[in-house]
């Protein structure tokens, strides 16, 4: 091994997963150190992995990939227990009007989400909401999650945001999604509200709340996202919506590779050559 040229060995190591090479790997010796800090084997592992997609998704500003790598930011979920696993850990509470929030393990008087939506992951819970309005919110930093300032503000990805809420059949019930879009200082720069309201005997199927923020201003540095409900019929328990899946995801489009800056776009023909 020793003897082979560090592009060989980068081709090699980049097989590995990337919790193994900087726990393990990176300790062997001074070569290999070399290779695995090296901003190619990163980049080759960030394209194998698609977390980088070449003319979409924009290179990290400073080079970092191995940074992309682990944070991720563009595509998956911004939010955090976003499926009622930890209750509502993660989360601010608003409003916990009447019993408060609940969380189930299978929904009563609903269908079975799977029957709509694929499962992401395994022992996915439901928040229930009671008699008065239950109302929680959660604030994602994009900086923190490793999204770069230009991204944001030349790029300007897609900001899709959803959630999937059902009504008990026994039960009329009120449901409301607010997202907005805020600058460093929580201002808000554009914003998106979702009602929904259900009559008795309207529920047991599972709706999904969905919007795509397109061709906003720049300064977009944190996104708010609020959900809630209540029961109409004031009922002690838990027989408001439910909602569940919640979502904050950047999504980029082949169109947005035209809206590189333009030392950017240089980078990415040099590339391509």
């Amino acid at each position: 091994m020793e003897s082979l040229p560090n592009e060989v060995l980068a081709q090699i190591l980049v097989q590995v997963s990337g919790a193994d090479l900087i726990r393990s790997c990176i300790l062997v010796c001074h070569k290999w150190r070399d290779v695995i800090n090296s901003t190619h084997l990163w980049q080759i592992k960030c394209e194998k992995t698609r977390k980088f997609l070449p003319n979409i998704t924009p290179p990290p500003h400073d080079g970092n990939y191995m940074k992309l790598y682990f944070f991720n930011p563009y595509g998956r979920n911004l939010l955090k227990n976003s499926c009622a696993k930890a209750g509502c850990i993660k989360w601010r509470i608003k409003e916990d009007g009447g019993n408060g929030f609940g969380v189930e393990d299978v929904p009563v008087d609903v269908k079975p989400l799977s029957d709509f939506v694929p499962m992401e992951e395994p022992g996915v819970k439901v928040w229930t909401t009671s008699y008065y309005w239950c109302v929680k919110s959660q604030e994602v930093d994009l900086k923190a999650e490793g999204v770069e300032e230009w991204v944001m503000d030349h790029v300007k990805p897609h900001i899709q945001v959803s959630d999937w809420y059902a009504a008990r059949h026994d039960s009329g019930c009120a449901y409301e999604m607010t997202v907005r879009l805020l600058d460093w200082m929580g201002h808000q720069i554009d914003s998106h509200v979702f009602l929904k309201q259900f009559r008795q005997g309207e529920g047991g199927d599972w709706h999904q709340a969905s919007h795509t923020f397109k061709d906003y201003l720049p300064g977009v540095r944190y996104v708010d996202f609020r959900h809630g409900g209540k029961d109409m019929e004031f009922l002690p328990g838990h027989y408001g919506v439910k909602f569940t899946l919640s979502s904050v995801r950047l999504k980029f489009t082949q169109s947005h590779t035209t809206s590189l800056p333009d030392n950017q776009r240089r980078s990415k023909l040099s590339e391509d050559q």
